[in-house]
């Protein structure tokens, strides 16, 4: 699913680096990261996500059901297993700063799919890039797969995404604090209705069937 995931193909992965835009939109979410305390550890300490960060599988595992990571443990597990620090690195970002504002994004997408409750569909793929490309404010690689993205979705998935989850989208991506400066790694342990509530994220809707979203 790389016209949804850029990060996930070599190809793809290159484009969002250099696409127009990239580095005007880095500078505007590296000031915003240093707007926190959090953020600017971030920037400080320039964090991998990887197993030394976020803790083993067991680790992850033997979390209390409904904190975040446990949840982000079960979301990553039926990925086949796939983890953060298998993200495509920055290659074409110059700025040892700004790579990291975009490797964190690509890192930490997953954790914006537990907190909104989306999976890995294709129609709830695009709607997370919706509210990725509002709350990032237009970075390029999010927003060309929240345009173009629709283009894969039938007719019906269309109708939903516009009625039910780009408003979600848009509502959810202005109110929400900003992601890029949470040390999710640090609320692992908490109750993800808690983060959620602290973020301000509230869940996608539900889709329970084609014709009914609630």
């Amino acid at each position: 699913m790389t016209l949804m995931q850029p990060e996930k193909g070599g190809y793809l992965a290159a484009m969002s680096e250099t696409m127009i835009g990239t580095e005007s939109t880095l500078l505007e979410l590296h000031a915003r990261m240093r707007e926190s305390q959090s953020g600017r550890n971030l920037l400080a300490q320039k964090p991998i996500l990887h197993e030394s960060i976020l803790g083993t599988e067991e680790r992850l595992r033997i979390l209390d059901r409904g904190t975040l990571g446990r949840e982000y443990y079960e979301f990553m597990r039926v990925r086949n297993d796939f983890k953060a620090s298998d993200r495509s690195p920055i290659k074409y970002v110059e700025d040892p700063d700004l790579a990291f504002v975009l490797l964190r994004y690509r890192q930490t997408h997953d954790f914006y799919h537990v907190l909104t409750g989306l999976e890995t569909s294709i129609l709830e793929e695009i709607a997370l890039k919706w509210f990725e490309a509002a709350h990032f404010r237009g970075l390029p690689s999010a927003t060309m797969s929240a345009i173009v993205g629709p283009m894969r979705l039938s007719s019906e998935d269309r109708k939903i995404l516009l009625q039910y989850y780009a408003p979600w989208a848009l509502r959810t991506a202005q109110k929400a604090e900003f992601l890029l400066g949470v040390q999710f790694e640090n609320l692992l342990e908490e109750p993800l209705e808690k983060v959620r509530h602290e973020l301000l994220i509230d869940p996608a809707p539900r889709r329970v069937h084609r014709d009914e979203t609630v």
